[in-house]
């Protein structure tokens, strides 16, 4: 409700559980799901844009919500330790991820067919909750932010009123593919990587 009486454009979302994927009706009846039902109206009847954590089960995101919530936009993470392509970056000293290859999906990462989306999400710098010192942080919590932020840019640049099926068509198909995608056995599907140099060039 705040976020309706506030006029918000987007909101992030780093939450979730284990719960099958429910479905909505266009009156966003979601099978006595209210929280779905929530989410729903507020993208669909109230224009807000939702940006969703993926988890980080190493496991496909069919089995959890709201990230399995086919309104949102959900966001995978990508190891990236330099913020450039060519997979040679390293990890820094205090990244206690540190096993996986740059520029690839995050080991950690949740995935499969319902991401839309892949931001960078290990060892982020973030301010600490406990004294503000600056401490790498690492999870989709953390790439989903990329996200919504460039939703925001996206809003702003196009002056897109109210319009979430538009934002996220934009985040999509101004993505990147440059980053490696090896496990497709369990995950068949390559999501684009977010460009806001795209978003910002296009």
């Amino acid at each position: 409700e705040w976020s309706i009486e506030n006029n918000i454009d987007v909101i992030n979302l780093s939450l979730g559980g284990v719960s099958p994927q429910s479905q909505c009706n266009e009156q966003c009846a979601c099978n006595e799901d209210i929280f779905h039902e929530v989410i729903c109206k507020a993208v669909i009847f109230y224009g807000i844009t939702i940006v969703v954590a993926a988890g980080n089960s190493n496991a496909d995101v069919i089995n959890f919500t709201p990230a399995n919530y086919e309104e949102v936009i959900t966001v995978s993470s990508l190891t990236d330790y330099d913020g450039l392509s060519g997979s040679i970056g390293i990890p820094d000293i205090n990244c206690q991820i540190n096993s996986d290859e740059d520029d690839t999906v995050a080991g950690y990462s949740n995935y499969g067919i319902l991401v839309d989306i892949i931001a960078p999400g290990t060892c982020i710098q973030t301010s600490s909750l406990i004294n503000g010192q600056i401490v790498l942080s690492t999870g989709t919590s953390f790439a989903a932010p990329h996200v919504s932020a460039a939703a925001a840019i996206i809003i702003y640049k196009y002056n897109i009123d109210k319009n979430p099926t538009l934002v996220k068509e934009i985040l999509i198909n101004t993505g990147s593919m440059l980053y490696k995608h090896y496990n497709t056995t369990t995950d068949s599907t390559k999501e684009p990587l977010l460009s806001i140099y795209n978003i910002l060039n296009s």
